[in-house]
């Protein structure tokens, strides 16, 4: 009934995005302090990471922007169903950015580094369209077995709920345990990572995004469901009768 939390190609394709984000920020750090020793570190560094994984110099060049440029964005989810936006979530937080979410909204509201962003939106349509081919395929198995004729249209539509769900809590799990990871090899980079994060916090207030805090716990397959435990509400700014300012870039 629940999908294949096996590893498969969207998981290779995310880790890869993340280690050529790092690999990035570590030749933006070393160009940033070109000559000091924390610049020297940086490109020694990304020089052992590019070696040991295969890279090459055209895969990691890096833009004008630093490693701290950040920027609002937005892109359309395609639904209002409760996964998608919990596997979004689940890909801004391995990427080490922000998303947020209008009540009842489409709309996926974007914040973090200039380069990281993009990645976000790619990596989730990579698992939307890899999460579209195993639900078709489990169909198909269920057709074969003369079980889907005999599911009414709510039961048919509760069942891809409930598949859409397990798969994505499947990939959550996986980005998370792969942060673990990667946290236990590189402390250092870890700590610059969770910098960076309260950096992008204070950024998006000082700019005038307020947003509530998610529930602490997925409250199982209640009424409110999956989407409980992920749904944000964006506040208007503090002041009364303020209007929340947009991010531009």
């Amino acid at each position: 009934m629940y999908a294949n939390t096996t590893p498969v190609h969207a998981d290779s394709m995310a880790k890869k995005l993340r280690l050529l984000t790092r690999v990035r920020k570590l030749l933006r750090l070393a160009r940033d302090q070109d000559g000091l020793p924390e610049g020297d570190a940086a490109r020694a560094r990304a020089r052992e990471m590019m070696a040991r994984h295969g890279l090459e110099a055209h895969q990691v060049q890096v833009g004008g922007e630093g490693a701290a440029d950040f920027i609002h964005r937005q892109f359309d989810l395609g639904q209002h169903e409760g996964w998608r936006r919990a596997l979004v979530d689940a890909i801004a937080e391995y990427f080490d950015c922000v998303a947020l979410y209008e009540k009842d909204a489409d709309v996926v509201e974007t914040y973090g580094p200039a380069h990281c962003l993009p990645q976000v939106e790619y990596t989730f349509t990579v698992y939307l369209r890899e999460l579209v081919t195993r639900w078709r395929s489990h169909v198909e198995d269920l057709r074969e077995e003369a079980l889907w004729a005999s599911l009414s249209r709510r039961q048919q539509l509760e069942h891809r709920e409930v598949f859409c769900t397990s798969y994505v809590m499947g990939v959550r799990d996986r980005l998370k345990e792969d942060r673990r990871t990667e946290a236990d090899d590189d402390p250092s980079s870890a700590a610059s990572a969770a910098h960076q994060r309260r950096e992008l916090e204070r950024w998006m207030r000082r700019a005038g995004v307020r947003w509530r805090a998610r529930p602490g716990r997925i409250h199982g397959y209640s009424d409110a469901g999956y989407t409980a435990g992920h749904s944000v509400d964006v506040d208007p700014a503090l002041r009364p009768g303020a209007v929340r300012r947009k991010i531009t870039g």
